[in-house]
């Protein structure tokens, strides 16, 4: 009997002991969409409380691709792609982001609508924007 209490307090104690990993977030000003402000650079994030997805052209066929950061801290993201690197998010004055990775590395990015990721200067879309107005 003893042996048996034992072991349920032990399966117990191990079943409470087991926890789900907190999912790290962006703090929700950073929420939105976001496109490089030179826009010759093809550039746009979309951040919410799921991450960051970042946009761009690949420059061997002109379509256009997401591809997701993972999120370190509140203002932290980790780019493992482009120009790979841990990132610094700030807000700027005049609703802009700074996405900071060193001294040498920073881009500012304003604000836009979703329907702006993947869209040309002549208001048409790149092959596999995923928001496309019809």
């Amino acid at each position: 009997m003893f042996r048996t209490a034992s072991a349920l307090a032990l399966i117990l104690l191990v079943g409470c002991a087991v926890t789900t990993p907190r999912q790290l977030t962006l703090a929700p000003r950073y929420y939105g969409v976001w496109v490089n402000v030179i826009a010759a650079n093809y550039n746009w994030w979309q951040i919410d409380a799921a991450g960051a997805v970042n946009y761009g052209i690949a420059l061997d066929g002109g379509k256009c691709a997401g591809r997701a950061a993972t999120v370190l801290s509140s203002n932290r993201i980790d780019v493992a792609f482009g120009n790979s690197g841990v990132v610094y998010l700030r807000l700027a004055e005049g609703d802009l982001l700074l996405f900071e990775a060193g001294p040498a590395k920073v881009s500012l990015h304003r604000r836009v609508e979703a329907a702006n990721i993947c869209r040309k200067s002549d208001g048409t879309y790149f092959e596999g924007a995923p928001y496309p107005a019809h």
